[in-house]
């Protein structure tokens, strides 16, 4: 930095008067690409030195006219509609601007929401607006003050709190001003007439909490009307001129509660957000309203009374429909949505299991769906979180599964890919959103579940997960039977692994079971046979079972586990011996046994490695104190073989012949050497690798 740089660095700090506010907006204007332009035109902004007041403002009109674009500007001025102390969600502002028309118009909805949150980020990047703590978009009053100025020119009316008896004449005073208007917290008790707004873009009447009737004809003249907002007001109904706004793209009646039913929207062609999300008393919407409403895309009936909902058509736009925490909704609502519809979040709650029953057998859900049923926490899910066109399901309870049939359409239809976790709430666990996911206690989604523990695994498609609880749902064969990968964590079940339908696992190629405390086996002798039968379980991995006696019991006659590939053991401190002696397994390929303090022997009595274990390639055997023997004869396929802290195995199953002419042995030097041979001529052909600090020390025995 030269001295130049320094003097005006200096000069910058002086022009801020130590007001946060400055710094703030000169971090923003200059953090994208502070060009040798930018830091003089910052200069000779703040030459003239007259107060801080005089300062801020030039600041403020400095960053308005550095805004990337037009676009960010009018978006920005937009925030002017709403009262300072007041603010606006932004969820709420993001609709305004896409229905305004100040985001792209050939963009679909979802696109522009994010086109939107960009530009919000950009605003508060650059200090013109900032997020109170209640999530409100809010703009500072210094910033207000200047952007006002260039609001009025460009038809943004600053709006006031305004309480009149004679609301007409101030509708059409204010309607010369702007194409919008925003009222709130006036003690407006009706809207009287019909004012001729011809012009009006956005009428935005919330808040209004003394509003109980609009004449029948008040909208006949707002043929241009896109935005109508009568949120928070005591409305019983909307009166019949409503039909007449054949341009409304947005229609907002949140929190409503005296208004019953909503009627005469058939007409509202254009329209593409209805929410009337909070409408307690609200029962239904009028017959045919949406049959010709075919850019519809958000449809919000949460928390309401709606017990009915009129027929949405196919050529219904429709991705975001909201019905969570409606108490009256019955089974026979699903029938009024389409079945070829594109629905793409669906939020239901508070439903009992007969009505759902009806729900998930619907044909109609399509993949990409995000389908919610209220948990105890009320939590929400945004629904910007289903970008990938994937299916997910949040749930409370495991009657979820009653649901899910083993030749449900769902598997079909929405559920190709899925993730499910069962796993109840912690004590300790809190409400705080950020612990969202781990306070479900069922999760549906799309994901991949990655594991390293297998060299040979192969990410599944469809996983469950069984995670803490006292023992495990019932009903489960549906989801069961659909799973590939399925992991048991920390099931407080009996000593038998009976609770899980084992025959129900009919495609499943990965089995985890961990810190099972309890459990002293983990499959009978039918369901070896069963998972044989079915031939698609590779993968298998047991660890951490403190009471684990033995992997199969009650095993007499010769059983083949033919469809084994891959075995992982660990950490099971009460296991003496690993399989009973009448145990073939004539498919595995990989066996690792890790930290199991008195397992002595493999196989329960002496058996031929050539008749047990034929396939298998690559043995480890970790940590295994008291280990004395793995088994007879020779293991025929055996190529790798690593050893480590099993001071007690003298003899090693390794042999020649034309499958493995070559066996690579990884181990102690101490061990190799203290080996027992009943041929030393086989050590001509092992290869022995030293375990070493960095890298295996290699020689071979000659």
């Amino acid at each position: 930095m030269g001295k130049s740089d320094i003097s005006f660095a200096h000069d910058l700090i002086s022009y801020c008067y130590g007001m946060p506010l400055i710094i703030i907006l000169l971090a923003g204007v200059l953090c994208d690409a502070p060009t040798e332009e930018a830091f003089t035109n910052v200069h000779v902004a703040l030459q003239t030195q007259i107060s801080v007041f005089n300062t801020m403002q030039k600041i403020v009109k400095f960053v308005y006219y550095h805004l990337p674009s037009d676009n960010v500007r009018q978006c920005l001025l937009y925030c002017l509609l709403f009262p300072e102390d007041r603010g606006v969600t932004v969820k709420e502002l993001l609709r305004y601007w896409i229905m305004d028309g100040l985001l792209q118009k050939t963009v679909d909805f979802d696109e522009a929401n994010n086109i939107g949150k960009q530009i919000l980020d950009v605003l508060i990047k650059h200090g013109m607006v900032y997020l109170d703590d209640n999530e409100h978009v809010r703009m500072h009053d210094v910033i207000w003050e200047v952007v006002s100025r260039f609001g009025k020119d460009m038809g943004y009316q600053e709006q006031n709190n305004w309480y009149f008896s004679n609301p007409i004449i101030k509708f059409e005073h204010l309607a010369t001003y702007s194409r919008r208007i925003l009222l709130m917290d006036t003690e407006m008790e009706c809207l009287y007439g019909s004012p001729h707004f011809l012009f009006l873009s956005s009428l935005l009447l919330r808040r209004n909490y003394l509003l109980k009737a609009i004449s029948e004809r008040f909208f006949c003249y707002m043929d241009g009307l896109g935005i109508l907002d009568l949120s928070f007001t005591s409305i019983e109904v909307l009166p019949p001129s409503i039909s007449c706004l054949t341009r409304l793209r947005m229609l907002l009646l949140i929190g409503c509660d005296n208004l019953k039913e909503i009627q005469h929207i058939a007409p509202l062609v254009q329209l593409e957000v209805l929410d009337a999300s909070g409408c307690v008393s609200l029962k239904s919407v009028g017959s045919g309203s949406f049959d010709c409403m075919v850019l519809l895309k958000i449809l919000d009936l949460s928390a309401t009374s709606i017990t009915s909902l009129a027929s949405i058509p196919a050529s219904v736009e429709l991705r975001h429909l909201n019905l969570q925490n409606c108490p009256f909704v019955g089974s026979e609502l699903h029938y009024g949505v389409s079945k070829g519809g594109v629905v793409r979040n669906l939020h239901l709650g508070d439903i009992g299991i007969e009505d759902l029953e009806d729900w998930m057998g619907m044909l109609w859900l399509p993949r990409g769906l995000t389908f919610k049923l209220s948990d105890k926490f009320d939590m929400k899910v945004s629904l910007d979180s289903n970008r990938d066109d994937n299916s997910y399901v949040y749930a409370t309870d495991a009657y979820l599964f009653n649901c899910l049939r083993k030749d449900s359409p769902l598997w079909f239809n929405c559920f190709q890919k899925f993730q499910i976790v069962i796993s109840p709430l912690m004590d300790n666990q809190t409400t705080d959103t950020d612990l969202q996911v781990r306070k479900i206690d069922s999760i549906f989604q799309n994901s991949f579940f990655r594991t390293k523990h297998f060299e040979h695994s192969i990410e599944p498609i469809r996983y469950l997960e069984i995670n803490g609880t006292i023992g495990v749902p019932s009903d489960l064969d549906g989801v069961l039977c659909h799973a590939e990968m399925i992991s048991l964590k920390r099931l407080a079940m009996t000593t038998q692994f009976s609770d899980l339908n084992i025959s129900s696992m009919e495609v499943v190629r990965e089995l985890w079971v961990e810190n099972c405390d309890q459990l002293e086996s983990i499959l009978s002798t039918d369901e070896v046979n069963a998972l044989s039968a079915m031939g698609n379980l590779h993968n298998l991995w047991i660890s951490n079972m403190e009471n684990l006696s033995s992997l199969c019991t009650g095993v007499e006659d010769v059983t083949s586990f033919s469809c084994l590939k891959h075995l992982l053991l660990d950490c099971c401190p009460n296991l003496t011996y690993l399989f009973p002696s009448a145990l073939y397994l004539p498919n595995l390929e990989t066996l690792n046994i890790k930290f199991c303090d008195i397992l002595e022997r493999v196989f329960d009595r002496s058996v031929l490695g050539e008749d047990t274990l034929p396939r298998l390639q690559s043995l480890q055997l970790w940590e295994l104190p008291e280990l004395t023997c793995v088994c007879g004869g020779i293991l025929p396929s055996l190529k790798n073989l690593k050893v480590r802290g099993c001071a007690k195995l003298r003899k090693i199953p390794v042999g020649v012949n034309e499958n493995s002419p070559f066996v690579t042995t990884t181990g102690e030097q101490l061990w190799w050497d203290g080996l027992l041979w009943d041929d030393k001529t086989i050590k001509r052909w092992l290869l022995f690798r030293n375990w070493g600090p960095l890298l295996p020390q290699l020689a071979t025995e000659g």
